[in-house]
C-alpha cells in the first residue's frame, strides 16, 4: 500500500524514551477516525487512511495507550433518578482530605474535583434517587470536620454536552487559538 505522507502537527507527548516528539497526522487520523466510532475495525483504518494493516495495528496502539480511553456510563435518569451538583465550602486547606472523604462516604458521587472560586472549594456530582436521599447526604456532610458551608443545585435538563472524549473537532484545526493567545473580539458598528 502507498504510505500517507504525514507532516509534523502542534501536538506533541512524551514517548516510551521520555523524549517530547509531535503527534503527527497519521496519528491524529487515527485518532479522528476513533472517536467517530470507537469500534472502528484496523482493516476499515487501514483502507480509509491508505495505510498498511501492521502500521494501523502499531499506531493504533500508540494512540489507545497514550491518549484515548474507552468505558460504558450509565444513563441515571433512565432509571428515574436525578443529578446534581454539591458545593462545599471549606475552610483550614482541607479541600483535598475533605474531597477524598466524601467521596469515600458516597458510592452514588460521580466525580468530585476541587475547585477555586468565590464560594466552594470542593465540588461533587452525584446522582439520587428522591429528595429524602439527598437531604440526608448534605446533612452528613454539613456535619463533617472543616465544612463551613454547603449549597446544592440541580440538573433539570442538559441543553448541551461536551465531552473531552467526543471533541474530535479539536484536532481539526491546527491554528485554533491556544493558551495566552489573544483572540480579536467582534465589535457590532
Amino acid at each position: 500500500m502507498k504510505s500517507k505522507k504525514s507532516e509534523t502537527s502542534v501536538f506533541l507527548y512524551k514517548n516510551k524514551k521520555g523524549k517530547i516528539v509531535p503527534l503527527d497526522d497519521v496519528n491524529l487520523d487515527i485518532m479522528k477516525n476513533m472517536l467517530n466510532d470507537a469500534t472502528v475495525s484496523d482493516s476499515a483504518l487501514s483502507t480509509k487512511l491508505n495505510l498498511s494493516d501492521a502500521k494501523i495495528k502499531r499506531r493504533r496502539k500508540i494512540v489507545e495507550d497514550k491518549f484515548l480511553t474507552r468505558n460504558y456510563l450509565i444513563d441515571v435518569s433512565a432509571f428515574g433518578w436525578r443529578i446534581g451538583d454539591i458545593q462545599v465550602d471549606v475552610g483550614k486547606g482541607k479541600s483535598e482530605e475533605l474531597a477524598e472523604l466524601i467521596f469515600s462516604m458516597f458510592p452514588n458521587i460521580l466525580d468530585i474535583s476541587l475547585r477555586i472560586n468565590s464560594t466552594a472549594s470542593v465540588s461533587a456530582r452525584i446522582f439520587y434517587r428522591d429528595i429524602h436521599e439527598l437531604d440526608g447526604a448534605l446533612e452528613q456532610i454539613k456535619c463533617l470536620p472543616f465544612v463551613k458551608d454547603v449549597a446544592f443545585s440541580e440538573i433539570i435538563k442538559m441543553v448541551r454536552a461536551r465531552s473531552i472524549g467526543t471533541m474530535k473537532d479539536v484536532f481539526a484545526n491546527k491554528s485554533r487559538p491556544t493558551a495566552g493567545t489573544k483572540i480579536k473580539s467582534r465589535k457590532a458598528h
